[in-house]
């Protein structure tokens, strides 16, 4: 684990890159928000994560 000691402004810290974090970054960038994302994660994940990819199938 790295630690990075610095001193960031910004109007809106997304914390993760789930659904919400990755929509959330694009959708306030063209509007003016300064944003920053921060992740616990190096790099994307190789495989996909959806659970349920069909509605009838429930909490599969």
């Amino acid at each position: 684990m790295h630690t990075v000691e610095s001193h960031v402004v910004t109007d809106v810290l997304i914390v993760g890159r789930g659904p919400a974090g990755t929509w959330a970054a694009p959708a306030l960038g063209p509007r003016g928000v300064p944003d920053m994302v921060v992740t616990g994660h190096a790099r994307l994940a190789g495989t996909p994560r959806a659970r349920i990819t069909d509605q009838r199938l429930g909490n599969a």
